[in-house]
This record gives C-alpha cells, structure tokens and sequence, in this order.
C-alpha cells in the first residue's frame, strides 16, 4: 500500500482501528477511548487525550499518579 492510498483500518486521527479498541483511560475505572474532535476521549470521565501524528498522548494526571 502506498503513502497516497486512504487506510481503511485507520481512523481520522491516524490511529489504527484494531490499536484504538485496546486502549483505555488511566482514570480508576479503565473506561474505553474513543475518536472525538479534539482527540480521543474517556466514554467514562470524558478526558480529552491529544493525538498527534496518529500518536495518543495517554499519561495520568499527576493526581491520580500520586495516589497509586
């Protein structure tokens, strides 16, 4: 497959399908991730994860860090 061809297991962000429905939030209660307009985001705590170049930046709050 080429650079210039779409990738249908991909999602608008870049992040592959397959990838993305293995992830989850680092909130207590491990929800699912899933593709918003800002990045992704919790379906439980609705924090809003950055992805940059098809890359999720999903770190804790440094509150929730400390308590582990």
């Amino acid at each position: 497959m080429s650079d210039q061809e779409p990738n249908e297991s991909a999602t608008s962000s870049g992040i592959d399908r397959s990838f993305l429905a293995l992830l989850r939030c680092p909130c207590s209660k491990r929800h699912r991730l899933e593709e918003g307009e800002n990045g992704l985001s919790c379906t439980g705590c609705e924090r809003i994860f950055p992805v940059v170049d098809g890359i999720p930046g999903i770190f804790p709050d440094q509150d929730e860090e400390s308590q582990t």
